[in-house]
């Protein structure tokens, strides 16, 4: 038995997908509920923040719903040089690091 995969479903292109970061607990977890709807959607998923990527095709679903987020666009990283690239990622982590440890810290 052969199986197909398709890999830009599993991976999609970053220029087709968006980042919602959502103002409260409970649009998140609305938003969780509409993505539980469609399995095959995809999704990433952080709820330590509140966020979530999913394709720009599904985002009418969550503005539809009334849900209070905004919207982070994402590129191509793959079209950035190292020198390009290393600017942005040291941001994500200086962004996301004190969050996750102190994460730690209170589930710890």
């Amino acid at each position: 038995m052969r199986i197909e995969v398709d890999d830009e479903e599993l991976f999609p292109p970053a220029s087709s997908l968006v980042g919602l970061q959502f103002a409260t607990d409970s649009d998140f977890q609305a938003c969780q509920a509409i993505l539980r709807e469609d399995l095959e959607r995809f999704r990433l998923l952080n709820e330590y923040a509140r966020y979530a990527v999913v394709r720009k095709a599904d985002v009418y679903l969550f503005a539809e719903a009334g849900l209070n987020f905004t919207e982070q666009e994402f590129g191509e990283s793959d079209d950035l040089s190292a020198e390009e690239a290393y600017p942005l990622d040291r941001a994500m982590i200086d962004e996301w690091m004190p969050r996750f440890v102190d994460q730690l810290r209170r589930d710890g």
